[in-house]
């Protein structure tokens, strides 16, 4: 009698068996197929500089808001740069001085186009870095965050196209956004033909339409804004809330 509730669960506890080999190989499959997918995306990014685009359009100013991710790669390569006594790690006064030697050139980087006229950048608050990581022997990233700005064309109209000049590192590959922002009544849209994701190549640069659909005068036309000079070109020493 013992025997045959033995054989009777026999079959049972090899169903049971086989059931866990099959489970435990699916995850093992599972494992196996999502690991090369990220470290491919990883491996992708790496070579990348995200440039995170805002562009506000108001009465008197356009201003530009330059959020740069350096992936590994290249965060590796600034990072690298900013320690000039080369001891593997990048202090707080390399960093002051490694935004010092760049900032004077975002202006000269970044410029606008609005139909057809180019019109320069000045800076409107100090760049700031976010370094996550400050030993140069390891991968990881950093954000650079620049703020610039000029006087908005009092003859800006709907319809017109302004477009975003951007040759900070013009070698790197580009994953770019763009967000728009309208004051004073400005309505602004991203050009639907503009793509997201773009790839430089030495001596080129990258380019963002946006459109004007309302300029921020409204239908009264730029005679209400008067002659008055816009505001001297002044750096603040420190970004304030928007």
């Amino acid at each position: 009698m013992l025997r045959d509730k033995e054989s009777s669960a026999l079959p049972h506890l090899l169903r049971s068996d086989r059931v866990r080999r099959l489970a435990s190989c699916g995850v093992l499959l599972v494992v196996y197929l999502l690991g090369p997918i990220r470290s491919d995306a990883h491996d992708v990014l790496a070579d990348y500089i995200q440039h995170a685009v805002t562009v506000r359009v108001g009465r008197r100013h356009i201003d530009l808001e330059m959020d740069l991710t350096f992936f590994e790669l290249h965060s590796a390569e600034e990072r690298r740069s900013m320690d000039t006594d080369r001891d593997g790690f990048v202090s707080t006064v390399e960093r002051e001085d490694y935004l010092r030697r760049l900032a004077p050139t975002f202006a000269h980087q970044v410029g606008l186009r609005i139909a057809g006229t180019h019109l320069l950048m000045a800076p409107l608050y100090e760049p700031e870095l976010d370094v996550i990581e400050m030993n140069t022997s390891r991968l990881s990233h950093h954000r650079l965050k620049i703020w610039l700005f000029t006087a908005t064309p009092l003859d800006l109209k709907s319809g017109d196209r302004i477009e975003i000049v951007d040759r900070l590192w013009p070698t790197a590959k580009c994953l770019g956004a763009i967000r728009t922002e309208g004051r004073d009544g400005c309505r602004l849209e991203a050009d639907a033909k503009w793509s997201a994701v773009t790839t430089n190549h030495l001596g080129s640069v990258s380019s963002v339409i946006v459109k004007s659909l309302q300029p921020p005068w409204g239908v009264a036309g730029p005679a209400t804004v008067g002659k008055a000079q816009p505001t001297p070109i002044v750096p603040s020493p420190r970004r304030s809330a928007p």
